[in-house]
């Protein structure tokens, strides 16, 4: 739906006021007054109407042609972010506030405009003062049905005035505040919710244990659909993550709409049914809008510089814009407008202005003061996600906001927090992780090195939905392609913003976390599996065939005493627990400790037993952890080594033990190709997750399997000669990729 449908037939000038939609509650004797002030403005094309940055001391209705709002970023190029035609408001903000224009507006064809000045308008409010709060109301109310015009095509197909107007009219609107419930677990499922502006979480409650997320519902999006087609209870609590607005359709309202557009069944069913299918992938938003409040762990922090050095980052990725009390302050013209309080009767005003600022910008940062002020609670107030900046070096205790103005939040508002720890540089492993997240409630953590711009390149992939996991399967020594593809994606300029493993994936992939190259992974895995060679110490073969001494061994020395939480890359390994038949995710602790879980194969290695549970191999489970991935990146690469090990037979019956080792040790007599003990274990162990590994691999957006079918499970000696395979393989896969793969890659 486009604004200008709506003017009427005959439309040429400013007598037709009662028919824009900012004036539309003013009374006539208002409109006449407004009229008589109004004076033409003609463009032409090519002309700017004014430059962001500009003072706004004017607004103007479009009498004909068109107009193009674009945005530039601190940093880089204009994005147009809008077009207007006749009969649309332009910069009617400033007819209340002022302040600096939030956007340039150029003329794209010859343009003839009315211009009201604020000065002019002033005049008018001193002999209708009533009419403020008219302005503000409509304000707000404009914007908010601008952001729904935006959403309702998705749902409902193309409309034109009409349509738009009836659907709407079967709305209510709905306003919720920051940790404000939406709906409860358990509650009668009768209507619907779109979300207009805002975040909504996901919550799933159950008596006697703690709320616990399980998904985030972003602007655009449906909350209780549900209600549609079944009479079936809420089946999740949705909590607002910050202050939101909701169009609310109630199941009779929605059934009125069907009869009168029959379309609109067939939409909706397509998307249920669409979701339905996807379950398990990470939604693709249709443009990232994101409010980012950032605060300081304590005073000293640079979170200045930091802001200003994400916002950068952030702008390869969209519209960005960056806000302090002091910007709001200049931006305005108002010292002090920053700090007023929700009941200031300009707070609506600023409100409004905010929500146009944030509708021009993929990302609005918000940076908080050291103190808890009014302005950092506007932040908190406005934050889609929350970013508590501290010094790795300093005291991990909380700081005065997070005491005061975060340490009460429930999880459902918590999980939208994300901790960075700074450092200054790269030279030494993080250490001390864990105190700073056993003093705080947050849902990720990342360590940013002062002097890595990578780092920072990093943090906005990761905000930007844009971050590139890498997911490693298991294979023994199949694995060790594994290196040789990590060195392929680094030479083609790939990122790999996080990675996850199972078994031998686990082993190379933890390293690499670490900050290990190509030649230090490699170095390791001569080191742990040629030198200290675990394969050869056996024992009696009641729990294992292998002790667990080496293998233990070999794991402190590749991985020391660093904990997970302490690893440059954010990392994961999963193991079985064949206690609860769950899939065990470790994300926290000692990291020797959770690899050596991880690739624990049952039946050759000994268990593990942590808190009376019983852990082997992941790969029992999930070999392939790439939907792991997906949870927390858009970009999801996995890398399966061939789990093929052809261990079918020539003979009716399976040769008996001695036969085969008769066959092998007497000269000139042919062995007899059967498999191994090991080999036997290994194809039970991949069999159970063949079905599992194969919807990751449908579901991932790079899939890697190089050609080791010749190399043994247990033929380390070739660990060179495999990674070169998996080197040598991925650098020819990257080089036929569709152009669109490879922007998702972020290869040049």
């Amino acid at each position: 739906m486009k604004e200008d449908e709506k003017k009427p037939a005959g439309f040429e000038g400013v007598g037709s006021l009662e028919y824009i939609n900012v004036f539309e509650e003013f009374s006539k004797d208002v409109l006449l007054d407004m009229a008589a002030c109004m004076k033409p403005v003609t463009l032409k094309e090519g002309e700017t109407l004014f430059s962001q940055g500009d003072e706004a001391e004017s607004m103007y209705i479009v009498i004909d042609g068109r107009l193009q709002a674009m945005v530039t970023p601190e940093e880089g190029k204009k994005i147009v972010v809008m077009e207007m035609g006749a009969g649309v408001p332009v910069g009617e903000i400033a007819l209340l506030i002022g302040g600096k224009r939030n956007a340039s507006v150029v003329a794209v064809s010859d343009t003839k405009l009315a211009e009201l000045t604020r000065k002019d308008f002033e005049e008018i409010l001193k002999k209708y003062p009533e009419i403020r709060v008219q302005l503000l109301k409509v304000l707000l109310n404009r914007l908010r049905r601008s952001l729904l015009a935006k959403v309702l095509p998705e749902y409902f197909g193309e409309m034109n005035e009409a349509t738009f107007h009836y659907i709407e009219s079967q709305f209510e609107w709905v306003h919720i505040e920051r940790d404000q419930v939406l709906y409860r677990k358990g509650e009668t499922a009768d209507s619907l919710y779109i979300l207009i502006n805002g975040l909504l979480n996901v919550v799933e409650e159950e008596k006697g244990k703690s709320p616990r997320l399980i998904g985030v519902i972003p602007w655009g999006e449906i909350a209780g659909e549900a209600a549609l087609l079944t009479d079936e209870k809420r089946r999740a609590t949705i909590y607002a993550a910050r202050e939101s607005d909701l169009v609310k359709l109630s199941k009779a309202a929605f059934e009125r709409i069907c009869e009168k557009f029959p379309q609109v069944m067939i939409t909706i069913s397509r998307i249920l049914i669409h979701r339905l299918d996807n379950r398990g992938k990470r939604a693709q938003q249709r443009n990232i809008a994101l409010n980012i409040a950032v605060i300081s762990a304590a005073p000293g922090v640079p979170i200045a510089d930091f802001t200003d050095r994400l916002a950068a980052a952030l702008s390869s990725y969209g519209p960005t814009s960056m806000l302090t009390a002091r910007k709001i302050d200049t931006l305005l013209n108002k010292k002090g407008i920053s700090q007023i309080t929700d009941d200031d009767p300009r707070s609506p005003g600023l409100a409004a202005w905010l929500i146009e600022r944030e509708s021009l910008h993929s990302f609005v940062i918000y940076r908080a003061e050291d103190n808890v002020s009014h302005w950092t609670r506007r932040c908190l107030s406005r934050a889609d996600k929350v970013i508590i900046v501290g010094d790795a070096n300093a005291s991990p205790a909380p700081g005065i906001i997070e005491r005061e103005l975060l340490s009460s939040d429930p999880e459902s508002i918590s999980s939208g927090r994300i901790l960075i720890l700074l450092h200054p540089d790269g030279s030494g492993l993080p250490s001390g992780t864990e105190d700073w997240l056993n003093r705080r409630s947050v849902q990720r953590h990342y360590h940013i090195r002062w002097n890595s711009r990578e780092d920072f390149e990093r943090l906005a992939r990761i905000l930007s939905d844009r971050a590139i996991g890498l997911a490693l399967g298991g294979g023994s020594a199949k694995g060790m392609a594994h290196i040789g593809v990590i060195r392929a994606l680094k030479e083609a300029g790939v990122p790999i913003d996080m990675v996850g493993g199972t078994s031998m994936g686990a082993i190379i992939g933890a390293k690499y976390a670490m900050g290990s190259d190509y030649e230090g992974i490699l170095e390791m895995a001569h080191k742990i599996f040629l030198d200290i060679n675990p394969f050869n110490e056996y024992t009696l073969p009641l729990i294992s065939i292998l002790k667990s001494r080496k293998i233990e061994y070999m794991g402190k020395l590749a991985y020391g005493d660093t904990d997970i939480e302490d690893l440059w890359l954010n990392f994961f390994c999963v193991a079985s627990n064949l206690t609860t038949s769950k899939l065990k995710v470790y994300r926290r602790g000692p990291l020797w400790k959770a690899v050596r879980a991880s690739s624990a194969l049952p039946g050759m290695v000994t268990p593990v037993v942590q808190d009376g549970d019983i852990y082997v191999d992941g790969g029992v489970i999930n070999n392939l952890p790439g939907d792991i991935v997906r949870r927390q990146c858009g970009v999801v690469i996995v890398a399966e080594v061939d789990p093929n090990l052809n261990l079918s037979f020539r003979f009716d019956t399976i040769p008996s033990p001695w036969k085969v080792f008769w066959s092998k040790v007497i000269p000139f007599k042919k062995a007899l190709k059967v498999p191994n003990i090991f080999d036997i274990m290994m194809s039970t162990l991949l069999t159970g997750s063949v079905i599992a590994a194969g919807r990751v691999k449908q579901n991932a957006d790079l899939v890697l399997a190089p050609p080791v079918a010749e190399i043994g499970l247990l033929e380390f000696k070739k660990m060179n000669k495999t990674a070169e395979i998996g080197y040598r393989y991925t650098l020819e896969v990257l080089e036929k990729l569709d152009e669109e793969t490879r922007k998702k890659l972020l290869i040049r």
